[in-house]
């Protein structure tokens, strides 16, 4: 079964508008010769187009096939561990930010991986489905002996147990006991609680009757009763570690704004402060080129009024010389006239 990915509005209306733009360029080769551009474009559209319609999730037999564009991944339904609904823009196999998050193991480690399917309720649906049958499967397998399916089962059984952090390593020492290592304490388990073992050219031995396969049953039960109790204890932890943690940030966060803002706060203040001292410093400078200039007006004013009283006292001392001036040439006038006066006296007598 394929499932599509979703696509977001962002990448839908991104595509558009590049598809757009490449009928542009192409335009624009016709009237100015330069082909580069849409080339480029139309490889970009053809990676793009690629990419939109060749990222699905499909669902096979024994794993999902996650693919997007030209790589691909599988996933076995015995390696994953949980799957979580995320709203992320990791890079991934998906066309969305709302994701579902897939958390597997793989060479005794823990990945994840990400899948944006349209409906994730529906998908985690599905693929629980898949689980079912793939575990189903294992146990018929089991019952009708043949080895193969049984050694799936047993290291399906060891995976899953490393995943919670049960150790179990079901390892044949001999054809009489089995040891089981069970939350790191060791048990002897003896072949009794098992129906058949298998010798070393995978032949299945029998051993024991129906009457022990319902003890096989009871022990598998107790088993993935155990491993349910781990799993859901494992799941509660983490809940409650990622809660910490969230918190832990939240109050980082908090911590690191309060600080950002008291640091605004008092680059503010020392603003305000640096422009007062400026204005003061300016106000300092008008007042003191105003009283400057004033200065400079009164002494020009009082220079102007000792000029005036010094022109006033040349013109009135100028007046007087010239009516001193005047006034000696009438005495010589009236001086020269009696002496005339005399002489013609003088002539008219004689």
């Amino acid at each position: 079964m394929k499932i599509r990915s979703s696509v977001s509005f962002g990448l839908f209306v991104g595509a558009i508008c590049l598809v757009v733009l490449m009928l542009a360029a192409y335009v624009f080769w016709a009237i100015t010769q330069i082909w580069w551009p849409a080339i480029l474009l139309t490889i970009l559209v053809i990676v793009v187009c690629l990419v939109y319609f060749n990222t699905f999730y499909e669902l096979l037999p024994e794993g999902i096939m996650l693919s997007c564009g030209f790589v691909a991944k599988a996933v076995p339904y015995k390696s994953i561990v949980s799957m979580t609904d995320e709203d992320t823009s990791v890079p991934s196999f998906c066309l969305s930010s709302k994701r579902v998050l897939i958390k597997y193991m793989e060479d005794d480690q823990m990945k994840y991986t990400y899948a944006s399917p349209a409906n994730r309720e529906q998908f985690r649906e599905l693929v629980n489905k898949e689980i079912n049958q793939f575990t189903q499967k294992i146990k018929s397998d089991a019952k009708d002996g043949r080895p193969s399916a049984l050694a799936q089962e047993r290291t399906a059984r060891q995976v899953r147990s490393v995943k919670v952090g049960v150790i179990e390593n079901n390892r044949l020492k001999s054809k009489d006991d089995e040891l089981v290592i069970v939350k790191g304490e060791a048990k002897p388990e003896f072949d009794k609680k098992y129906d058949t073992l298998f010798d070393k050219s995978g032949k299945k031995v029998a051993k024991e009757s129906k009457l022990k396969e319902a003890e096989e049953k009871k022990l598998l039960a107790k088993l993935r009763k155990e491993k349910r109790k781990e799993t859901k204890l494992a799941a509660k932890q983490e809940k409650e570690n990622m809660t910490r943690q969230q918190k832990a940030m939240m109050a980082q966060t908090k911590r690191n704004e309060k600080a950002r803002e008291e640091k605004l706060k008092s680059q503010v203040k020392e603003q305000k402060q640096k422009d007062a001292e400026n204005k003061l410093e300016k106000q300092q400078k008008r007042f003191a080129a105003k009283e400057t200039v004033k200065a400079e007006k009164i002494q020009e004013k009082k220079q102007a009024k000792a000029t005036a009283k010094e022109n006033k006292k040349n013109a009135a001392d100028q007046k007087e010389r010239k009516a001193a001036q005047k006034q000696v040439k009438q005495l010589k006038e009236k001086d020269a006239k009696a002496t005339e006066r005399k002489l013609k006296q003088e002539k008219k007598d004689n």
